[in-house]
């Protein structure tokens, strides 16, 4: 199966690296772009397997990018992102996880084979966790529709036995009983909701 990649990185020494690290590999088709404005393009006009952002791009940060794939419906970026840099910083690498990358690699250490496999596991994870997310969403909706259908037959009941009780009276009041009181039915249902 191809993957297409876009290599997201300002530098053009780092953006060929990454190219050269890749072109091993017969079934990764690779674009790039240098700013986030031209990836911006990219990403509205072609659909991408996984995106390689750099962690600094020379007209907004990585995470800005980040930021915009981010899609608030579904909690995850648009796509699995691997946020790359030129060194190591845990500050970084944690942040940009937590914006929604799926790996974090520093451009200086990376083989052709780790590259290729974090590409493959970065977009089997999105496509699990997307999954996952489809998955609680229709657990969340069904459940959601159980507990009003519950709450809509509750209702219904308690409406028949009012129009039950409002007819007694009136049936009791037709005949000409004096003595006839009429209660006020007031339902009183409880809902759990979980």
């Amino acid at each position: 199966m191809t993957c297409k990649v876009l290599v997201v990185n300002g530098n053009s020494a780092e953006t060929a690296s990454l190219i050269d690290t890749l072109a091993g590999s017969d079934n990764i088709i690779v674009h790039t772009a240098e700013s986030w404005r031209e990836a911006a393009v990219k990403l509205e006009n072609y659909t991408y397997d996984c995106a390689l952002l750099d962690y600094y791009l020379p007209d907004v940060s990585g995470i800005a990018l980040l930021r915009m794939l981010f899609n608030e419906k579904t909690g995850m970026a648009a796509l699995p992102v691997i946020m790359t840099a030129r060194e190591e910083d845990e500050k970084s690498l944690a942040y940009a996880l937590r914006c929604g990358a799926q790996n974090y690699l520093v451009t200086d250490k990376v083989s052709s084979k780790k590259l290729v496999a974090m590409i493959s596991n970065s977009i089997n994870a999105f496509k699990i966790i997307s999954l996952a997310k489809e998955v609680e969403t229709q657990v969340r909706s069904t459940h959601e529709t159980h507990v009003i259908s519950q709450m809509t037959d509750t209702l219904i009941a308690d409406f028949e036995k009012f129009k039950k009780a409002i007819s007694q009276n009136v049936t009791a009041n037709d005949a000409g009983d004096a003595d006839v009181t009429i209660n006020c039915y007031a339902p009183r249902s409880v809902y759990w909701v979980y």
